[in-house]
């Protein structure tokens, strides 16, 4: 049986004017047939109770005639997704508040913003932030205001082919895991979601029973979802050729000079019959090509499949990053990356222009994928704009394998960049004479150690796309006050640091890591993540190249460390109790990110002294202090996660995913600090000490 995670309360009160008398009072939600059970749902995953639900014939009138704390919610505007609150009425007796949406949706959105009005934060699916008292204002900004989203097509992509915490969720059925996906699709809908896709693993073709296991969890999980409002998309692989993750894929001939439409049918027939999915999201694999009028062609076959399966439903191809010659095409006399033939297949297919990282549409990369910038996929992607084309973007608020939470580190620079794509694609659209990007979709994996919010604050600006990134970072923690305020500043301090030194400076693969697979693939020219030289290549530089890597690496980790370090200090300064579970992850997310930029450049610096002859004692002694630092910080944080069942996360665990571990075991063990102690220290020591792989299990 899994747990559930405790539910916390605001330790303070808030600073807003109150309708609440001695006793505790609730805010009576009246609601009409056409939301009644969405509504229900709303409350149900409410910690406290502080808030009922009454069905009402009729709200307004029932609003009039009740007393206490109560807002009725009705469906009586034209503007889809959107919501507006009425100034309360009847302030003596509570206050009497009108939400008036567009939509089902439309209603649970001011309903939500109604009560983060009064403090409420929806900050991750299995906790909230809950005021502990009811407190609502008789006037601010978000009252009497027109509320209409950004963006169409507003949701999360849960990368179910990692062992995060949505694979247990959405892929393995059970009665805790239907109720654990019910709260990711209830967080979705309060942080102003509307689109839940996730991929298919390929157990269920192997395995009836699993099939049919599946098939009952995931109807559970549809419907639940459509009565809330929300559409919902799988992700499938075409070629299993290309299939790396264990993915489910609709062609495994090799042969493709075959008629494949059977095949592929009846993968799509398995993949949705009985299932009311409503979009098919395709990926081709990162590191595989394949001829390019054979993947024209088959992707023309899973078009035609799908709709003679179900005729009208989107397909959407992901146009990934990869950049190596093998991933290169010649075709209508264009040098293209194969992902870019999607463009002459049925023109009914949707982009949806891929981007990794933190990295953006409009600047460096640092080699990322063999790119020094996207501008290939932000050029594709205005074209289709330009041409009134529906497009799609598709970023990442993490990228788990050796790169961030897994590391791990903390890293609000994800928030700066998908601020900066929303607003200077539109921009860059409109100048061009173009459509504004009206689908976003972000690719998650993994929520602890402060990830979430990167999810919660991306997910708010494509509804409400703010002036500053800095904004939605001040509004979560809002509720908090002068404390709040202290924190969010500091926080965006770490994000524009980050951001100037990662990708700026092009310091990312020093936060970042490696292990065995990746160095392997390095022989094979398949780079993912910008690479750095190894410790050895270090070592074998010239005198006058380690001098310009001490100066143009090092100099700038050494002041990134100094920085990360204060900002550090200010958080730990700030007046909020370390047992506060908001403010502790914060706390020790900013301070591994101190102590991991502290250790790589001790490291760095001892290979550079041991190669020109000074001593190395006092660097590794630095570098062990900071790890011994980190382990800390883990141990509270393993201590504190917010998953019910967070040893899943920790250890081995057979799964269907291709790795039999949960996605924060190297972030547990410090796997990647351990490896790069080791090889540091076999180095400039001599020392026979083994060294980790620190993926697959090794």
């Amino acid at each position: 049986m899994l747990r559930r995670a405790p539910l916390f309360a605001l330790p303070f009160a808030l600073a807003l004017l109150s309708f609440a008398c001695d006793a505790p009072q609730k805010l009576t939600v009246l609601v009409g047939a056409d939301g009644a059970a969405a509504v229900t749902s709303f409350v149900s995953y409410l910690p406290g109770a502080l808030v009922q639900v009454q069905p009402s014939a009729d709200p307004a009138a029932d609003l009039a005639a009740a007393r206490g704390p109560r807002v009725a919610l009705t469906i009586d505007l034209t503007c889809g997704d959107c919501f507006s609150i009425d100034p309360p009425t009847d302030v003596e007796s509570g206050g009497a508040y009108r939400v008036h949406g567009g939509s089902l949706l439309g209603i649970q959105y001011g309903l939500a913003q109604l009560l983060e009005t009064g403090g409420f934060r929806f900050y991750h699916p299995r906790q909230s932030l809950v005021p502990a008292s009811l407190r609502l204002p008789a006037s601010a900004p978000e009252l009497g205001r027109l509320f209409s989203p950004d963006k169409k097509l507003r949701g999360l992509h849960l990368h179910t082919l990692h062992p995060i915490e949505p694979y247990f969720d959405f892929w393995e059925p059970s009665p805790e895991h239907l109720d654990g996906a019910r709260r990711v699709i209830d967080w979705l809908v309060k942080n102003r979601g509307n689109y839940l896709q996730w991929p298919a693993l390929d157990n269920i073709t192997k395995d009836p029973a699993a099939l049919a296991a599946w098939r009952d969890h995931t109807r559970a999980i549809l419907d639940y979802g459509h009565a809330r409002g929300i559409t919902f998309g799988v992700g499938v692989e075409l070629f299993h050729s290309g299939n790396l993750q264990n993915a489910f894929d609709l062609v495994d001939a090799t042969d493709l000079t075959v008629d494949t439409h059977p095949a592929v049918g009846a993968r799509l027939s398995m993949l949705l019959d009985g299932l009311t999915f409503d979009k098919v999201n395709l990926s081709f694999g990162e590191f595989f090509g394949a001829d390019p009028d054979q993947f024209v062609a088959q992707l023309n076959v899973a078009y035609d499949e799908l709709q003679a399966l179900r005729p009208g439903m989107e397909l959407s191809a992901v146009i990934h990053v990869g950049n190596a010659p093998n991933q290169h095409v010649q075709y209508q006399g264009q040098d293209l990356l194969y992902y870019f033939l999607v463009q002459f297949a049925n023109p009914a297919i949707v982009p949806w222009i891929h981007s990794v990282m933190y990295y953006n549409l409009f600047e460096p990369t640092g080699g990322a994928y063999l790119h020094d910038d996207f501008s290939l996929h932000r050029q594709y992607l205005l074209n289709r704009l330009k041409a009134h084309q529906p497009a799609g973007y598709f970023p990442e608020d993490a990228y788990w394998i050796a790169f961030d939470n897994s590391i791990p580190t903390y890293l609000p620079v994800y928030i700066y960049s998908r601020w900066l794509d929303m607003t200077d694609i539109d921009q860059a659209s409109q100048a061009m004479g173009g459509d504004p990007l009206t689908q976003h979709v972000i690719f998650s994996s993994g929520w602890e150690w402060g990830y979430w919010q990167n999810d919660y604050a991306t997910l708010r600006m494509s509804y409400t796309r703010p002036d500053r990134w800095q904004a939605p970072i001040e509004e979560m923690f809002q509720p908090y006050g002068d404390a709040g305020a202290k924190l969010a500043s500091e926080i965006a301090a770490l994000g524009t640091l980050e951001h100037d030194a990662l990708i700026g400076q092009k310091l990312a693969p020093y936060l970042a890591s490696t292990d065995f697979l990746i160095e392997g693939g390095y022989a094979s020219g398949i780079v993912s993540q910008p690479r750095r030289p190894s410790f050895e290549e270090v070592a074998a530089m010239s005198p006058a190249d380690r001098a310009s890597f001490a100066a143009n690496v090092l100099a700038p980790l050494d002041a990134l460390a100094t920085g990360t370090e204060s900002i550090a200090e200010a958080v730990s300064a700030i007046g909020i109790s370390i047992d506060d579970p908001w403010f502790s992850e914060v706390r020790d997310g900013v301070v591994i990110d101190a102590e991991r930029v502290r250790f790589i450049d001790s490291l760095y610096r001892a290979v550079v002294a041991h190669e020109g002859g000074a001593p190395v004692a006092a660097l590794l002694a630095t570098a062990d202090a900071a790890l011994a630092d980190a382990e800390n910080v883990v141990a509270h944080r393993r201590a504190h996660m917010h998953d019910p069942d967070p040893t899943r996360l920790l250890v081995d665990e057979d799964n269907q995913t291709v790795y039999q571990y949960g996605y924060l075991k190297e972030a547990d063990t410090l796997c990647y600090w351990q490896r790069e102690r080791a090889q540091t220290r076999q180095l400039v020591l001599g020392s026979n000490e083994s060294i980790p792989g620190c993926v697959l299990g090794y």
